[in-house]
């Protein structure tokens, strides 16, 4: 997401249960982009930041 200030977040929306590998695979991205990547799922009518 590119916010009007110059920020940019990246965000990494899941509909479901993530796979077994899902936390290897975010940390092995982040090492690649060199940015934290912010987990969001939909639960109970309103979205969620994942720990």
């Amino acid at each position: 997401m590119y916010w009007k200030d110059g920020r940019t977040e990246i965000y990494d929306i899941k509909g479901g249960p993530a796979s077994r590998d899902f936390s290897l695979r975010r940390k092995l991205l982040e090492k690649v982009i060199g940015r934290e990547v912010t987990v969001m799922e939909y639960s109970r009518d309103e979205w969620r930041r994942k720990r």
